[in-house]
């Protein structure tokens, strides 16, 4: 597989982040008007407000993919990601007025040449999430909402069998599909500075996937006005049986961010 030439180093990244969430530690009490991430600091004369969420997310990745009748299982620990990894993106945006909003969250990740039991499996894995949400209830110090939307998906696999008895068997195969989701999100503001989220979301259905989720929990640390700090934890899954190929996989981990709200 070829990589994107990019260098992205989780370790530094992991720990620039880590630093930042210690920082509000020694730092003044800020004032913040808000604490929940997906609720602006400051808002338009229009009412509009708007959020930027770049992220590392450090899975470790279990199941089966499959290709022409073969299947391959994968079970790749972090230690594996940070080894395995090409490259990685992963970014949220969001923009609301009132008590509606819009959101996109992608993550897209290449891995190449790990070494699998059976087969050697190289995957390159693309998540991208479009959602229209609303809060139903917008307390001071608690929020809860739903989200409808889709969520696209691609899988690039590549197995290569080996040791069998007519030679070793290389099988290919990329698919993306839609599928549509809904899910609940909520967060909680433990004082003027610390506050925890919720968010969760299910979808397929046979339409897409047979059945497709993510759920992730974190706690957040607001810095100054318009700019936060996450850690928290993720876990996205999805099971589908296609013509040519299928798979049934799993990916778990910590994750860190910084949130820009204007």
């Amino acid at each position: 597989m070829t990589s994107f030439g990019i260098d992205f180093d989780f370790h530094r990244w992991f720990g620039l982040v880590a630093l930042a969430l210690c920082l509000p530690a020694f730092a003044g009490s800020p004032t913040p008007k808000s604490l929940e991430p997906s609720a602006p600091v400051v808002e338009s004369d229009s009412g509009w407000w708007w959020r930027i969420a770049p992220y590392g997310w450090l899975p470790a990745t279990t199941g089966e993919v499959g290709i022409a009748g073969r299947s391959a299982d994968v079970d790749l620990s972090m230690s594996d990601t940070l080894e395995d990894l090409d490259f990685s993106a992963m970014l949220t945006m969001e923009a609301g007025n009132g008590p509606w909003s819009i959101g996109f969250d992608g993550v897209y990740g290449a891995f190449s040449n790990p070494v699998l039991r059976n087969a050697k499996v190289d995957l390159d894995q693309a998540y991208c999430r479009a959602h229209l949400g609303r809060r139903l209830i917008d307390g001071p110090d608690f929020e809860l909402g739903v989200l409808a939307g889709v969520r696209y998906t691609f899988i690039s696999t590549k197995i290569e069998f080996r040791g069998l008895p007519g030679g070793d068997l290389r099988l290919e195969d990329s698919v993306g599909w839609v599928d549509p989701i809904a899910g609940l999100r909520a967060r909680l503001r433990i004082d003027d500075r610390w506050f925890v989220g919720l968010e969760g979301d299910i979808g397929g259905f046979g339409t897409g996937s047979d059945l497709i989720w993510q759920a992730h929990a974190h706690l957040g640390c607001r810095i100054r006005d318009g700019w936060s700090a996450l850690l928290g934890y993720r876990g996205l899954g999805f099971e589908r049986e296609g013509s040519r190929s299928s798979a049934d996989l799993t990916s778990h981990g910590p994750y860190a961010g910084l949130v820009f709200e204007f």
